[in-house]
């Protein structure tokens, strides 16, 4: 039985690539350069998105600060983010490379159902960036545990 899972776990992961590379390709504001010139050496990127996600600019994230980052890529309102609705916003916002973008949002998807879910996923995301357990995420826990996810 665990192994059946883990084929179709598998399977559906290659599938997903599939979809999101394709969608990649019909998107004419897609970055092709492969992260070329994307800065993501020494967790430049990941500065980035932090300073992006810290709607109040005190260098930490709250939960509701994290909250917002989950519905800024809800598109649609409904609790639930899609790969469809991820890659819409990672590549408007141009948050990095393709295959970090995928990186993350397969280690998001908590439960492994290619959607992250407000009310599943998200205490498990925030606890995974909040390293010292203290219901805050600094700037050098989320760029730890970014770079662990993006290697």
């Amino acid at each position: 039985m665990v192994s059946t899972m883990r084929c179709i776990y598998g399977l559906c992961t290659i599938l997903l690539i599939v979809e999101i590379a394709g969608c990649l390709l019909l998107s004419s504001d897609v970055d092709l350069s492969h992260g070329e010139t994307s800065v993501v050496s020494g967790g430049s990127q990941a500065k980035i998105v932090f300073k992006l996600s810290d709607h109040n600019n005190d260098s930490i994230l709250t939960y509701p600060e994290a909250t917002q980052v989950f519905t800024d890529f809800d598109a649609d309102g409904n609790g639930n983010v899609t790969t469809s609705e991820f890659f819409t916003i990672w590549n408007s916002k141009n948050l990095g490379p393709q295959k970090e973008g995928l990186q993350l949002f397969l280690h998001l998807d908590v439960n492994h159902d290619f959607v992250i879910e407000k009310g599943h996923d998200m205490p498990f995301i925030f606890r995974f960036f909040d390293r010292n357990g203290d219901r805050r995420i600094s700037e050098d826990e989320f760029v730890i545990q970014w770079l662990k996810i993006s290697q």
